[in-house]
This record gives C-alpha cells, structure tokens and sequence, in this order.
C-alpha cells in the first residue's frame, strides 16, 4: 500500500496540466483522480512531508522543469534531510540549474557544504 500511495501522489503531483481546461488527472489503480491544482499542490507537499530515502526518485520529480514551483522548496529540504551524497546531488543539480536563487537555495547549497566539511568564507 505505501508503494502505491506514493505512485499516486507522484503521478498526480507531477501530471502536465491539460491545456483545453486547466485540469489534469491522474490514475492509481484504473481510478482517475482530480487533477486540479490544488489537487497537484497537495500531492507534491505530501511526498515533501514524506521525505525518507525510499522517496528519493519520486523528490527529486518534484524538482523537473514542469512541475508546481510551490513545491521546490519543499523538496529540496526533504532531500536535504534524508542526508545522502545521491539526495545532496540532486539538491546540487537543481540549485545549479536555477536562474533566480531565493534565500533558501543559498541555504540549501551552505548545508550541502557544511555535509560535505567545505568551510564558507573567513
């Protein structure tokens, strides 16, 4: 049940909106779920919520280029909890390949670092 818990929320977290009326669904076990986006929003902070190392794949689909922005943050944090040199990669690849750094992204790359022994400034 946890594994398809989780295949449900990543498939509705991370479904592409559907252009004709804004509304994406998702399937788990041949049911359609709503795809809103206050569907999808949820479904992306319930897999952030989860954050264990057996969620590392479906984390780090919350960081693609389509998914809901709102989750980032939370992602990145998940990652950054379960502490691994894989989940510190991804957290890595996705500051790197952002254009516009917020505060938490400086602090996302400072606790990498700090994992890693790097001492930052004097």
């Amino acid at each position: 049940p946890e594994a398809e818990a989780t295949g449900a929320l990543l498939g509705l977290a991370t479904a592409p909106p559907d252009r004709r009326d804004g509304e994406t669904y998702a399937t788990s076990g041949g049911h359609r779920l709503s795809g809103s986006a206050p569907a999808r929003e949820a479904a992306s902070l319930a897999l952030a919520e989860r954050g264990s190392a057996r969620d590392l794949t479906p984390l780090t689909a919350l960081l693609g280029p389509d998914s809901w922005f709102g989750a980032h943050e939370t992602a990145v944090q998940a990652l950054l909890r379960i502490g691994t040199e894989e989940a510190h990669e991804h957290v890595l690849a996705f500051c790197f390949g952002t254009k516009h750094f917020y505060t938490w992204h400086v602090g996302a790359l400072d606790a990498v670092a700090a994992a890693r022994g790097v001492r930052l400034g004097p």
